[in-house]
């Protein structure tokens, strides 16, 4: 459970920075260096723990290890927010203007005239391309080997019955582990698809904590009222635990 509300938090201060951003650009540029900074840290801290979610789920689904190590989730802690955090700071040692105001281009009229909007980001569109596309490229390989095991050791115990638990189950996954962020490869096309699939991006993403609680109570209520004892055992795995 608390793995979960790590990731929720994550999220949580991904959205809420995201959406002050371009408020902090109007401010003066120290605070919105600071709001580019910290709109990163959170960026990086929410792809982190979506691996290190596929990395537990893995744990309690495959069950390659049966007890949790000593402390545990202190060092699930210090990987999940200190990774992102020491790289924050290492872009921010490696130049002062790393992170600022970044003017965005949002609408273009018939006419060629573009309407921007003005965000507290990185402001080096190499630092962005490597490190974020890099790292959540890293994150999503990952976490698609860990929902292919997953889906097969789910789909080898059950082989019959109970498809809209798995169904729902399976969903689930994909979206803790962050597999639709891998829609804004899709950005890198040109004209209707790429604006079709931004859409997506956008609407699914913004709601991903929303659709893992939803998630997490449809599971629970399923492992509630599972009369199967291996139905309920199986649901049990992918439940929040402690850790």
């Amino acid at each position: 459970m608390r793995i979960h509300m790590n990731l929720l938090l994550a999220i949580f201060l991904l959205d809420i920075t995201f959406l002050i951003s371009e408020h902090l650009a109007a401010s003066s540029e120290a605070i919105c260096r600071f709001g580019g900074l910290f709109l990163h840290f959170s960026l990086l801290s929410c792809l982190t723990w979506m691996g290190i979610e596929g990395y537990n789920l893995y744990r309690l689904v495959i069950e390659v290890f049966n007890a949790y190590h000593d402390h545990f989730l202190l060092k699930l802690c210090l990987v999940g927010w200190g990774v992102p955090f020491l790289s924050v700071m290492l872009i921010l040692l490696a130049g002062w203007n790393n992170y600022g105001p970044l003017s965005i281009p949002i609408y273009e009229s018939i006419d060629g005239r573009s309407t921007n909007a003005t965000i507290c980001w990185i402001t080096s569109p190499l630092i962005h391309n490597v490190v974020n596309l890099g790292f959540f490229s890293l994150v999503f390989l990952f976490n698609s080997i860990m929902l292919g095991a997953m889906v097969r050791e789910i789909l080898r115990q059950n082989k019959k019955g109970h498809k809209l638990k798995h169904v729902l189950a399976l969903f689930g996954l994909s979206i803790l582990l962050g597999i639709p962020w891998a829609l804004i490869f899709f950005s890198f096309t040109s004209g209707v698809f790429c604006l079709v699939s931004l859409y997506i991006f956008t609407i699914i993403n913004s709601l991903q904590g929303f659709l893992i609680f939803l998630w997490y109570w449809t599971m629970v209520l399923q492992a509630r009222k599972s009369p199967d004892s291996q139905s309920s055992s199986d649901s049990a795995k992918l439940q929040p635990s402690s850790s």
